[in-house]
């Protein structure tokens, strides 16, 4: 007898390969942290006025709409496990991911991180950064909005985090008067002040590449993924969005994450 329990189907065991391919927490690849401390230049907001005929619904927005409705037909007839084969084989793999905490006081922690390294590398890059009296606090980090506490055990790109994403130190408790009293600059160690960089809209970042097929078939073969150099350059962050699996050139401009 068999029991109760059903074989899995080729597309269940196509969907679990590649989230182990593209998900899995990998504890054995790192990158250059290349860790900086951002301050957010100063900057004049400014009005954009739209035109009233922004709103209006051209011949390309009818298309896109026919094709949109035909597209989610299409979804409600593939199965759960075909739905999640689709994602996972559009979404594009990188060879790094740039991620920036905000700080108290408005200052930023930059570094980069492997996709498929755990959360928890990010929290301890946090808190090495921290004074020794506020790294005693117990903290996490969130993104909003939604607000999510994201998982220590997570890779970066199961929490969305991929290939850039602004994440937001919390505390698990009312931080002491002491400390809150202090300017933000007394709360990080000497070794990342030193980082300390103006944040301007006209720096220019290398932006996280994709993978190529080769090169990532060849690292799933021998095992492992080859420790990556974050310094060499890409494609740069104007030109690209957030997101995991983001398609490179779509759209215009800095990404969301880039915000300040």
């Amino acid at each position: 007898s068999r029991g109760s329990s059903v074989a899995p189907t080729k597309t269940e065991l196509a969907v679990d390969s590649l989230k182990r391919q593209k998900l899995a927490v990998r504890t054995n690849v790192q990158v250059e942290r290349q860790l900086r401390l951002l301050r957010p230049a100063a900057r004049v907001e400014r009005a954009h006025e739209v035109p009233e005929n922004f709103y209006d619904v051209t011949e390309s927005d009818l298309r896109a709409m026919v094709i949109k409705t035909g597209r989610q037909e299409e979804d409600g007839m593939q199965t759960k496990a075909m739905r999640e084969l689709s994602r996972l084989k559009a979404m594009r793999e990188y060879d790094r991911a740039i991620i920036r905490v905000r700080l108290p006081g408005g200052l930023q922690l930059q570094a980069t991180f492997h996709p498929q390294e755990p959360v928890k590398h990010i929290l301890a890059v946090v808190a090495g950064s921290l004074h020794a009296r506020l790294r005693e606090q117990p903290f996490h980090l969130f993104i909003s909005p939604p607000h999510k506490v994201l998982g220590p055990a997570n890779s970066l790109v199961e929490e969305g985090l991929v290939p850039a994403a602004t994440v937001i130190l919390g505390w698990e408790k009312p931080l002491p008067p002491e400390i809150v009293t202090q300017v933000p600059h007394q709360l990080l160690t000497e070794e990342v002040l030193a980082t300390l960089d103006e944040l301007s809209d006209t720096s220019h970042e290398a932006f996280p590449r994709v993978q190529s097929d080769v090169s990532m078939t060849d690292s799933l073969a021998s095992g492992c993924l080859p420790v990556l150099d974050a310094s060499e350059a890409g494609q740069k962050i104007e030109s690209h969005g957030q997101g995991a699996g983001k398609a490179a050139g779509s759209g215009s401009g800095k990404p969301k994450w880039f915000k300040r």
